[in-house]
C-alpha cells in the first residue's frame, strides 16, 4: 500500500488508546489505511484494516539497562522498518487527529524523513555535558518523536536502525527516552529530512500557538476534553493556549505599546 498510518501499540491499555487515535484518523482521514503493531490479540476491525504481530526483540545492554528502560522505548524503534506502506506517518497512542494529514505524505515525496519539532530542549544535563551530544550545534533541532513520518528508502532505513544503536549505546544509560538518540542520529546520518510545522504534532501538556489562519492538526497527549475540542482549536490569527508566564505576557504588551507610541511620537531609546 502506498500511504498509511502506524501504531506500535504493547500492553492492552496502550491497543485500547490506540484504537481512540485510530478512530479519529478514520473521522478526519477517511479512508486513509491504518495499521497497528502488537503484543495483543487482536483482529482487523472498523478501527485498523491491518494488525501485526509485535516480534519479540532481545536489546543489547546488561540488565541495569534493561531495568532502566520501563518505558519500553527499545521496542518502539526498530518495527518502524515492518510498516505495510511506501509512505507511513506513526503516531503515539496518545494522539488525536483533527485534520487533514494528506499534505504530509505529499511532502514525503520530497523527503524521506519528516518530524516535528519538540517544545523542551537539552532535556538532560548529559546532552550538554557529555559526549557525543554536546558536538551537535546548539541551533539544530530537538524532536518529538511521538509523530514520525518517513517513506521506504536506504536512507530511511539507515537512519531508524542508527536511532536504535544510539538509543542503546548512548542513551539508555542516561534515561528511558529515544528523543536524545533521534537528534543524534539525524544529526549525523545523511538522510534527507525536513522539520513540518508543531501544529501537526501539539504538545497539549505545554502551552501551544494556534497559527493564524490554520488550526491544530494533531493533539498530543491524554486529556480527553483537549481532544474532544480538537476541532475547535482554529483561528484567524495567532491564539496562545494555555496558561502564561505572567511577566513575560505584560512585558510582551509593554513592548508594542512602547513601540506602538515610538511610531506615533519618535523618542530616542535607550538600550
Amino acid at each position: 500500500m502506498d500511504s498509511g498510518i502506524l501504531y506500535i501499540a504493547l500492553g492492552a491499555p496502550y491497543l485500547e488508546e490506540a484504537r481512540r487515535s485510530a478512530a479519529s484518523v478514520k473521522q478526519s482521514n477517511p479512508g486513509l489505511p491504518i495499521a497497528v503493531i502488537t503484543d495483543q490479540a487482536a483482529d482487523p476491525d472498523a478501527c485498523f484494516d491491518i494488525v501485526l504481530a509485535h516480534e519479540a526483540y532481545q536489546p543489547s545492554g546488561d540488565e541495569k539497562y534493561l531495568a532502566r528502560d520501563r518505558g519500553a522505548y527499545f521496542v518502539k524503534i526498530l518495527p518502524l522498518l515492518r510498516s505495510p506502506f511506501r509512505k507511513t506517518v506513526f503516531l503515539d497512542t496518545d494522539t488525536w487527529v483533527a485534520g487533514s494529514l494528506a499534505p504530509v505524505f505529499d511532502l514525503l515525496e520530497s523527503y524521506e524523513v519528516l518530524v516535528t519539532p519538540c517544545h523542551i530542549t537539552h532535556d538532560y544535563r548529559f546532552e550538554i555535558e557529555a559526549e557525543p551530544f554536546r558536538s551537535i550545534p546548539e541551533a539544530f533541532g530537538y524532536f518529538n518523536t511521538g509523530f514520525f513520518a518517513y517513506r521506504q528508502s536506504p536512507g530511511a532505513e539507515s537512519l531508524i536502525r542508527e536511532w536504535q544503536r544510539l538509543y542503546e549505546t548512548e542513551v539508555s544509560r542516561h534515561t528511558v527516552n529515544d528523543q536524545p538518540a533521534l537528534r543524534l542520529a539525524l544529526y549525523r546520518e545523511p538522510v534527507r529530512f525536513h522539520v513540518i510545522p508543531p501544529w501537526y504534532n501539539t504538545i497539549s501538556w505545554a502551552p501551544f500557538i494556534i497559527p493564524g489562519g490554520g488550526r491544530a492538526v494533531m493533539i498530543h497527549g491524554r486529556n480527553p476534553w483537549l481532544q474532544r475540542w480538537a476541532g475547535h482549536f482554529q483561528a484567524p490569527r495567532p491564539v496562545p493556549i494555555g496558561p502564561l508566564d505572567l511577566r513575560l505576557l505584560l512585558r510582551f504588551h509593554l513592548a508594542r505599546l512602547l513601540y506602538l507610541i515610538e511610531r506615533k511620537w519618535p523618542f530616542r531609546r535607550r538600550s
